[in-house]
């Protein structure tokens, strides 16, 4: 596995302060491209792509290995800079171990940040079968996301299920997928097929998931529209785990629009920004 680098930059342009993103349940990167502009030039951004999206690497299924494989990239890139890592969504859970065990090792962690990353908690990240319809609501939701098209998303969640066998819900998913054209003509059922194994091993990874205590000092920085879990608490359950001090952001928009949309982008990069300098 060591051959394949997971990380890439997305802006590249400063030389001293860098801030690692860690990818969502899906794997990909692209969610944080507009965030890297909005950083630049004060930060340069680098993305963690998962395991698995690309031919010839194969999804990982446990938070701390995931971690652990990358801050040995991210130790290579920055020896020498402060540590500033970040994740949104089930990527908060990654960068939170990644922090953990840095921490652990004698090295300083500057910002830890979490972009509406629920904490996990009991029932936070259930695990769920191959079969299960909310993977296949995660991969159109994953995709829709980092194609920036929530028509298409809007469309594809209205599709009633319930009449179509667990066994052909997939393949007509991936059709009607392929059919909107979301991801352009390339779209094929190999890489869809990819797309969703790593979501799956991504939300196993996550279901069984239990962090050792530490008090790490983080930032949530939450969507303000919180009403795909009205029951949670405002820090996201992350006031409920053994660790250090948990400041709280918030950010205009909900849990997909506030790295898509101009505003929540802009207010987002401000609060970085002013935490590093």
């Amino acid at each position: 596995m060591g051959a394949y680098l997971t990380a890439s930059p997305l802006v590249k342009t400063a030389q001293k302060a860098l801030l690692f993103c860690v990818h969502p349940i899906g794997g990909g990167v692209s969610c944080y491209r507009s965030l890297a502009q909005f950083l630049s030039p004060e930060l340069s951004l680098y993305g963690f792509q998962a395991y698995g999206l690309e031919d010839g690497t194969y999804p990982i299924d446990d938070i701390p290995s995931i971690a652990r494989l990358y801050i040995d990239e991210l130790l290579e890139i920055a020896p020498d800079v402060p540590i500033h890592i970040a994740g949104w969504s089930l990527g908060g859970l990654i960068a939170f171990e990644m922090a953990r065990q840095l921490q652990a090792e004698g090295f300083a962690v500057g910002l830890l940040a979490l972009f509406d990353s629920y904490a996990p908690v009991p029932n936070a990240y259930p695990y769920a079968s191959d079969d299960d319809e909310g993977l296949l609501r995660a991969l159109i939701g994953d995709i829709a996301t980092l194609e920036g098209n929530y028509e298409v998303s809007k469309l594809l969640n209205t599709l009633d299920l319930s009449a179509i066998p667990l066994t052909q819900r997939k393949s007509f998913i991936f059709d009607q997928i392929i059919q909107s054209k979301i991801l352009g003509k390339e779209a094929d059922y190999e890489q869809l097929q990819r797309r969703f194994d790593v979501i799956a091993a991504h939300q196993k990874a996550a279901s069984r998931y239990i962090p050792k205590i530490s008090d790490l000092e983080l930032v949530l920085f939450r969507a303000e529209d919180q009403s795909r879990v009205p029951k949670c608490s405002n820090a996201l359950g992350w006031d409920q785990l053994p660790v250090g001090n948990v400041e709280i952001e918030d950010i205009p928009g909900n849990h997909r629009s506030m790295l898509v949309q101009k505003q929540s982008i802009k207010q987002l990069s401000i609060l970085i920004k002013n935490r590093l300098y």
